[in-house]
């Protein structure tokens, strides 16, 4: 027989509810197939069905559609306003996106309809807290403590905000308190890792990295945070197995591309470090920031007739070491011009230095949304990325590293000062950074750790230091029975300029890792760096090819690099013949 072409017939509102019903129920078995099915079944009688078009929107998620997903789930949101599961969900999609902004207002709609949603408030202090509007975003995560006090993600986020708010002892108060609450959280076992990390506590911090992967193996992050550790104490061959298998998994993570990066530029392997330290604006703890800057990137090519500008992109230390570069940089741009942003304090040594290059101030919010005030260019270029553009290879590395000059008429007078100070070497000393933060504090001591320095006979100490010293330099003198001549009318922090031609009236200058070691390098005096061992900027050398007149003392031990550096102290200071 024929057959039967009736239409079938219109299914009942009660009969639509339990198609859909039948769908959400495969979709939270994971048949996924069948629940999208269903749910086109329901919009083919219905196509506005708020609830339909949601969950089939969440399946598309599930399925790697975000776009799609995204589209369904603002039509449910269009057909009823006041859905909000719909406009939670819609944010957590449009943050997938990376449309952190446009989830910040979904969310909102969401707590509009009900302010006590905790999964809003939690969703929306992420959201934020990828915009860096931390103080917004602590303010949610504290709300939905509020709403749900025993809830250890809330609390773990707080602990992570805090964390990028340098809120160290607050960020593992909230932390471990999600821990007491789910001690298995995978994720704020790592969080807590990296906070005690940057507390200057790595075991620990190993510790904490271990039991996360104990429970999450392959997460990429862990893995990540994990190589740091390792790489700090040396262990590079297991900081490199969790690099792999984190970028195995996760390719385009920013902090492991970074990690590794920097493990293989600190064993010299140029060409394929460089790449992976571009990604260093992407991972949020590396520390620097992109401007938003619409002009090209230069990628190498040739700069005629073009201008480049050039723009620092970390602290003052790493700029002097990046400005290293720059006469080679001026000799790749050939017919070209150079436009140098640069820390203010810093703008008369670069005139003086770099004939022919336009130097300008870097405005305190250039760093962020300001124009250049170096004028017009064709091309840009973060100062960190110039090494990656000049040399792939430490055989290709540019000669020279010492582009400063202070003023010959300064250093005169700082010479007839230091004259008056009587026989000996003349050295400069500086002992510790403006950045104390705590990871950073196992390369710095205090001055009496440095006795066995300060000791040696036949040397003229003269104070570097920048910031408030006064106080340990009299206890170390009283204690050491040395002295150290003090030039107060210098100010050491910004007046920079003062300070090279102090520095070039020196016989030597020996520093911890601070820019008055690299301010040093740049002017071609010699310096000692008193350092832990495993610096990438060595690029795996014993040396740093950025300055030829720096000499490095590292160690594991900070104090048996400063024994070291003390006997070869006392052979520079004893007399001769």
């Amino acid at each position: 027989p024929a057959p039967d072409t009736t239409a079938a017939a219109t299914p009942t509102r009660p009969a639509l509810e339990r198609r859909l019903a039948s769908a959400a129920a495969r979709h939270q078995a994971g048949d996924l197939a069948t629940a999208a099915a269903l749910y086109r079944e329901v919009l083919a009688v219905d196509r506005t069905h708020p609830v339909a078009l949601h969950l089939l929107g969440l399946v598309r998620q599930a399925e790697g559609a975000p776009q799609a997903a995204m589209k369904l789930i603002a039509r449910a949101v269009h057909a009823a306003p006041a859905y909000v599961a719909a406009w939670i969900n819609l944010g957590t999609v449009l943050q997938a996106l990376g449309r952190h902004g446009d989830a910040v207002e979904a969310y909102r709609r969401a707590l509009a309809q009900r302010p006590e949603a905790a999964d809003a408030l939690t969703n929306l202090g992420n959201a934020l807290d990828s915009l860096d509007r931390l103080e917004e975003a602590a303010s949610c995560h504290r709300r939905a403590i509020v709403c749900v006090p025993e809830t250890a993600t809330a609390h773990a986020n707080l602990g992570q905000v805090l964390w990028r708010r340098r809120q160290l002892a607050a960020a593992e108060a909230a932390v471990r308190r999600a821990l007491a609450l789910d001690p298995r959280a995978a994720a704020a076992l790592g969080t807590l890792g990296t906070i005690v990390r940057d507390l200057g506590r790595p075991a620990e911090a190993e510790r904490c990295y271990r039991a996360a992967l104990a429970l999450a193996p392959d997460d990429p992050p862990l893995l990540s945070d994990l190589s740091r550790v390792l790489t700090a104490r040396g262990a590079t061959a297991e900081a490199y197995g969790c690099l792999t298998r984190a970028l195995s998994r996760a390719p385009t993570l920013p902090s492991a591309q970074v990690n590794l990066a920097l493990l293989r530029l600190g064993q010299g392997a140029l060409a394929e470090g460089w790449p992976g330290y571009e990604h260093r604006f992407a991972a949020r703890d590396a520390g620097v920031a992109r401007r938003p800057i619409e002009t090209a990137t230069w990628r190498g090519e040739p700069l005629t007739g073009r201008t480049l500008l050039v723009w620092p992109e970390q602290g003052l230390g790493d700029e002097l070491m990046f400005a290293t570069l720059v006469p080679a940089l001026g000799a790749a741009a050939a017919d070209g011009r150079l436009a140098l942003e640069c820390d203010p304090r810093l703008v008369a040594l670069y005139r003086r230095s770099f004939v022919g290059a336009t130097v300008a101030p870097l405005a305190p919010t250039a760093r962020a949304t300001a124009p250049s005030t170096a004028g017009p260019s064709d091309l840009q270029i973060a100062a960190g990325s110039v090494p990656g553009r000049l040399a792939t290879s430490l055989a290709a590395w540019p000669t020279g590293g010492a582009p400063l000059a202070a003023d010959s008429a300064a250093v005169a007078g700082w010479r007839a000062a230091l004259a008056a100070l009587g026989p000996g070497l003349r050295v400069g000393l500086c002992w510790r950074s403006g950045d104390l933060s705590p990871d950073r504090r196992a390369s710095y001591a205090r001055l009496e750790t440095w006795a066995p320095l300060l000791r040696v006979p036949g040397v003229v100490w003269v104070n570097l230091q920048y910031g408030r010293c006064e106080d340990e330099l009299a206890a170390a003198e009283r204690r050491l029975g040395v002295a150290v001549a003090r030039f107060a009318a210098l100010d050491r922090a910004d007046d920079l300029d003062g300070l090279a031609a102090l520095i070039s009236a020196l016989d030597l200058v020996i520093s911890a890792p601070t820019a008055v070691g690299e301010l040093a390098g740049c002017l071609g005096v010699p310096v000692w760096r008193i350092d832990r061992a495993g610096d990438w900027t060595t690029l795996g050398t014993r040396v740093r090819p950025w300055f030829p007149a720096m000499r490095l003392f590292a160690d594991r031990a900070l104090p048996a690099a400063l024994a070291r550096a003390g006997r070869a102290l006392a052979r520079a200071a004893a007399p001769r013949g």
